[in-house]
């Protein structure tokens, strides 16, 4: 079997707690054809002494990403790694999760069964995002399912509108192709975070294919720099947001601020009618457990 490159794409910010354990994860994959680019966002920690020491094992395919005494931020420090990428499969990764030994091979072989199966193009743009465990700083377990805990349905997950109030997966378990990060970059100002405008992306221009299998850790704890909340998101869950109506209404004005400059970028016309309808049927018919 020939193996596509891939380029896996990593920001860290002060991750010496837990970089050792991922970096180890990617190590034992048994997918071999992969590079690591690495961009760190002026830790204080010693992560950048953690890369160095990685980049030494591995020195050719580990990608030190300059950073030019610059702090970036989340989004602009992956959107630098984005420009600097080159193969045509990329997966994005978090300083502080554990990947399943198999996680990348799951994912490429489960993109080539799609492209086969539905017959699609080199320039189609596709996103793929598998299930995951959710895990404490002691790497036990919170949630067994991300989708079970978020009620995840994947007939919902290529529809636009649905896409605008909900973002389906973190960014650390996706996989895409160059096609759709032609489409992605550069991130506008707008976008709350990288990873929900790569989804709105595949969503309107290409397909999004969804992998019924855990193939990481994703930890969460008192330093994450950004995430999955570990809150209950059940129906009285979402009655709590609506009664607290500021920060009900704060959240949804950022997600329609980026959704009204996504529809401009691409000449369509936002509507919320639409909006609004899609998040109460997702609510109603989604939501219950």
């Amino acid at each position: 079997m020939i193996e596509d490159p891939v380029d896996i794409l990593l920001s860290t910010y002060n991750g010496q707690l837990y970089l050792s354990d991922l970096l180890c994860s990617i190590e034992r994959q048994s997918y071999k054809n992969w590079r690591l680019f690495i961009r760190d966002d002026q830790s204080s920690d010693k992560t950048v002494r953690i890369i160095k020491e990685f980049k030494s094992k591995h020195n050719k395919k580990v990608i030190i990403i300059p950073t030019n005494n610059q702090r970036l931020g989340v989004i602009s420090s992956f959107s630098r790694l984005l420009e600097n990428s080159t193969s045509d499969l990329i997966m994005l990764c978090d300083q502080d999760d554990i990947w399943n030994e198999n996680k990348i091979l799951s994912m490429v072989e489960s993109l080539h069964f799609h492209i086969r199966a539905h017959n699609l193009k080199r320039t189609t743009p596709i996103l793929l995002f598998s299930d995951l465990q959710i895990i404490d700083s002691n790497e036990k377990v919170i949630y067994n399912s991300f989708w079970e805990k978020e009620n995840i349905k994947i007939t919902c997950i290529s529809d636009l509108y649905i896409n605008f109030f909900r973002n389906f997966s973190p960014g650390c378990n996706m996989l895409f192709n160059r096609a759709l990060l032609t489409k992605t970059l550069p991130f506008p100002p707008e976008a709350v975070v990288h990873d929900w405008w790569i989804s709105l992306n595949a969503a309107y221009s290409g397909k999004i294919f969804g992998i019924n299998k855990k193939l990481m850790k994703y930890r969460v704890h008192s330093h994450n720099v950004i995430g999955i909340s570990t809150e209950s998101e059940s129906p009285s869950w979402f009655l709590f947001r609506v009664r607290n109506i500021p920060r009900f209404l704060s959240t949804h004005q950022k997600l329609i601020k980026q959704a009204k400059r996504f529809c401009s970028l691409n000449n369509l016309r936002f509507s919320y009618f639409f909006y609004f309808f899609k998040l109460l049927l997702w609510f109603k018919f989604h939501r219950n457990k």
